[in-house]
């Protein structure tokens, strides 16, 4: 040999560390990090006083509203237990023959159209957006007028049948004075679409204006068959299967993810719009990812990207925060550059503030939003207003704006937001007791009563379902932007994941006590409406909607009291985890917290007007808080045994005492967690206690942080697999090399380093329990940078040792040794695949019952559908350990024996 054994083990042990702390910079992206300060609250204007004058532009000339409620199933039996963002509009008209669609539903959904259309143009809207395209579309312009859908094919009749009542509906619509704009996702297909435009020489490549040829005959058809649409809104930033309802052929996709494509898609399609003398009206939101995935947010991509596009047919519209309909947003900063025609959106039915069921005035920030927007940027021309859609309409409330349920409070919304697109000047304050007017009668103590709560709202809804300290900053969590109300997240699951926590607590560490006096004050503010809105039932308790509203308030109260007493827990608990102290105020915050929490489940638990949130996960998360005791105990008695071992196996104890009972095993333990290979040749048969100790702490070092789930049973099996796997292929493989039977001793020493792992693990656990392991981990970068670079070097160094283990068993034939270890990693990464569920059951296990992070339908979709992140990403570890599996092979069969290779006592 060249290089002596001693300078073998000092150059394995500098790559294993190197190696480690590369590892350790793997730790980076993970935690939360606070940046700068977004907004103090109230969303710009703590009172009317101090709003922006409003420029002298009268009023806009287009004012959009979206269909409400009409056409969509109040389907009872599906409301509350479905996160699909399909509106399943006018599905339930569908007949499978002709008349193809129901002729009594047709008729009853004219009404509440006819009924909606005036109501609209009343309060002084001027068109509203029908959710239809594709269905209107038969392709009869295209070619032969049959390839697309065939001659006998059921959706030519269906969409023609769906051409003649959608045509009914754009007439009543103009009627009532109102221009009708169609809506829909880009791309859009039908399976026969589909099939058909993978068909063309482009594909379905977006880049290619053959592609966009297509709808832009479809386009062609709609506008000469229905002369009265004034032209179709789109959207390219969201899509795929959460946006599909079942049993429904249409669906669309992500196929728009690169400028190019988007400027091929309008460059194609423009000419359209400008020769029948229609408007594309072109949404900007977009979801954060790819190249796109800033342009509605960043006025340079914004540029970039629009800028070269130039029509007198195209109008851009806008959300006006930047980023979706949260509080503490600032104005989106692309509505104040560009030249082309702009409309401003708004959101009359919060998502994630309720769905509209709580009250929640928004007329001062969306005065504030369009007089700022109007000062700055000449080109506006319009507001759009989202009166029913956002988010999954079916885990909310049974709302139906207009149609059915309680909406109500999104009304005063939808009324006051009409009303400043007529008026930017006109006073928030003045709307809302005009809408009372309208609504109530024209009794100047009801206007004033009901003006009074409307403004108290925002103030209720900022402090009990923001934590506001929080939400004013900008939070990165895992190196993605979060949203200012994180701890109630998809639209009502109360949080229970550890980097949910850890990351609000972050945030607000300095001064706990105000977020959690917020939360009573949201309380009392919730009463005081109540009690002003009681005030007025001699005038307008006779009103339908009276005893809904009253009702309202109570959900609210319920809902911010449980909310109140969940984030002093868990503020107090995380208080707790970082300074020590007495355990006593979060103990009993959590107490009260279970109390309310559960009594707001099974007061609200089965309304669907009013449905009780999700507390679930933070249930869970405060029993298993509250329950902590146990497993740091055993986390305590685990490190210790482990520490003690070690000091009993080193080298120094063990030659300064006497012999003692379990001398040798410590001493066996030791080798095995830092020098495994030292162990080759040296152990026969019925050296089980060693093992049977080691496995046992690394077994605990895995359950205490994985308690942490509502069952570790799986995660336990899992491990063990693996484990278990790994050693009886390196013990096969080492036989087979002829050593005879002593490499079923050796082989969990394989897995030894470990142990050093498990005392890191063990050792933070100790402190305060699970929790505290997941909350430095989350907010403390040097630890997770310590934790990496000592788990991945350990791991490597369990490898390196099995290489130099099998190289002594084997009589030094390094191949052999080599090919064993691949094949060992090969089939441990292969169990790993068979035992990993689908990519999206993965995900969800990092949400339930992992409770690490946020992992619901949603981010699912964004993961897989908008990042692109597919299925096959799973089989990575599969191909990757198939891979090594067959190298080991290969190289376990050149077993090659030197001429007077080293043997045993010759290894490192």
């Amino acid at each position: 040999m060249l290089i002596s054994a001693r300078w073998r083990v000092w150059i394995a042990l500098t790559v294993v560390v190197l190696a480690g702390l590369l590892g350790g910079l793997l730790a980076r992206p993970f935690g939360a990090e606070i940046h700068e300060q977004r907004l103090s609250g109230l969303e710009w204007a703590e009172t009317p006083a101090v709003l922006p004058a409003a420029p002298e532009t009268g009023s806009l000339p287009l004012r959009l509203v979206d269909m409400g409620g009409v056409g969509i199933p109040a389907d009872t039996a599906a409301w509350g237990h479905s996160y699909s963002h399909a509106t399943h509009a006018f599905d339930q008209l569908i007949l499978d023959g002709p008349p193809w669609l129901d002729p009594a539903g047709a008729d009853a959904v004219r009404e509440d159209w006819r009924a909606y259309v005036a109501r609209m143009a009343r309060m002084g809207s001027n068109a509203v957006i029908l959710d239809a395209f594709l269905e209107l579309v038969t392709f009869d312009g295209l070619g032969s007028g049959t390839e697309v859908y065939p001659d006998g094919d059921p959706l030519r009749p269906r969409h023609l049948a769906y051409r003649a009542f959608f045509g009914e509906l754009v007439a009543d619509a103009r009627t009532a004075g109102m221009e009708v704009y169609l809506k829909t996702d880009l791309p859009v297909a039908t399976p026969e679409l589909r099939g058909y435009l993978a068909g063309l020489d482009a594909g379905l490549d977006t880049g290619r204006p053959e592609f966009w040829s297509v709808y832009a005959a479809a386009l062609e058809e709609v506008f000469d068959q229905m002369p009265g649409v004034a032209g179709v809104v789109v959207r390219i930033g969201e899509a795929g299967p959460l946006y599909q309802a079942d049993g429904v052929e249409y669906s669309s996709w992500m196929g728009v993810r690169e400028p190019a494509q988007l400027q091929v898609m309008l460059r194609t399609l423009l000419p359209v719009f400008e020769a029948r003398d229609r408007t594309l009206i072109f949404r900007t939101w977009s979801v954060g990812v790819g190249p796109l995935g800033d342009l509605h947010n960043d006025p340079a991509v914004y540029e970039a990207v629009l800028g070269p596009i130039r029509s007198d047919a195209l109008i851009l519209s806008t959300k006006f925060v930047r980023g979706d309909y949260f509080g503490f947003l600032p104005l989106n900063p692309t509505l104040l550059v560009g030249t082309h025609e702009r409309i401003i959106e708004y959101q009359a039915r919060r998502e994630y503030e309720g769905f509209g069921a709580l009250p929640n005035y928004l007329g001062p920030a969306h005065a504030a939003a369009l007089r700022q927007v109007l000062a700055a940027n000449p080109h506006v021309v319009g507001t759009s207003i989202w009166a029913q859609e956002g988010g999954p309409l079916r885990a909310g409330p049974l709302s139906l704006y207009d149609v059915t349920g309680f909406w109500r409070w999104t009304d005063a919304n939808v009324y006051a937001t009409t009303r400043l697109t007529l008026d930017p000047a006109a006073d928030p304050v003045a709307l809302s007791e005009d809408w009372a007017r309208e609504t109530f009668g024209d009794d100047p103590e009801t206007a004033r009563g009901m003006a009074r709560i409307l403004a108290t709202s925002r103030e209720a809804m900022e402090k009990g379902l923001y934590i506001r300290p929080y939400a004013r900053q900008r939070v990165e969590v895992v190196g993605v932007d979060a949203p200012p109300i994180l701890w109630v997240f998809e639209w009502d699951v109360v949080a229970g994941w550890s980097s949910v926590l850890a990351a609000v607590y972050r945030a607000v560490a300095d001064d706990v006590e105000t977020p959690i006096a917020e939360g009573f004050e949201a309380v009392a503010l919730t009463r005081s409406m109540r009690e002003t809105l009681r005030s007025l039932a001699p005038r307008i308790g006779g009103h339908p909607d009276y005893p809904a509203m009253l009702r309202s308030l109570d959900y609210q109260e319920s809902l911010f009291g449980a909310l109140a007493d969940y984030r002093e827990s868990f503020l107090r608990y995380h208080a707790w985890l970082e300074h020590g102290g007495d355990p006593g105020p979060w103990r009993a915050a959590a107490r009260r917290f279970l109390g309310s929490g559960r009594a707001h489940v099974e007061t609200f638990g089965a309304d669907l007007d009013f449905p009780a949130f999700d507390v679930g996960p933070a249930l869970r998360a405060t029993e298993r808080a509250l329950g902590e005791g146990g497993r740091t105990w055993t986390a305590r008695v685990l490190a210790g045994l482990l520490l003690l071992t070690f000091v009993l196996g080193a080298s120094w104890f063990q030659r300064r005492t006497p012999a003692f009972p379990g001398k040798g095993v410590a001493r066996l333990v030791w080798i095995g967690a830092s020098r495994p290979y030292r162990l080759a040749g040296r152990l026969g048969r019925g050296r089980w206690a060693p093992w049977l100790l080691a496995g046992v702490i690394l077994a605990g070092a895995v359950a205490c942080v994985t308690l942490l789930l509502a069952s570790p049973t799986a995660v336990a099996l899992g491990v063990s697999a693996l484990g278990l796997g790994y050693m009886a292929t390196l013990a096969r493989s080492w036989r087979a090399g002829g050593a005879g039977s002593t490499p079923w001793a050796e082989a969990p020493a394989a897995l030894g380093p470990g142990l050093l792992a498990a005392l890191l693990i063990l050792s933070v656990t100790a402190v305060r329990g699970p929790d505290y392991f997941w909350f430095l981990f989350w907010t403390r970068e040097a630890f997770r940078a310590v934790l990496f670079a000592v788990v991945i070097g350990m791991g490597l160094w369990a490898v390196v040792s099995s290489h130099w283990t099998g190289h002594a068993l084997s009589g030094g034939r390094g191949w052999f040794a080599g090919g064993s270890v691949l094949t060992a990693a090969g089939l441990m990464l292969l169990v790993l695949s068979g035992l990993l569920p689908d990519l999206e059951g993965t995900l969800a296990a990092l949400d339930d019952p992992f409770q690490l992070l946020p992992m619901r339908r949603a981010i699912i979709n964004g993961i897989t559908h908008y990042a692109g992140v597919s299925g096959s990403a799973l089989f990575t570890p599969g191909v990757v350990g198939g891979g090594l599996l067959l190298l080991g092979l290969v190289m376990r069969g050149r077993d090659r024996r030197p001429e007077g290779g080293p043997g045993p006592e010759n290894d490192p």
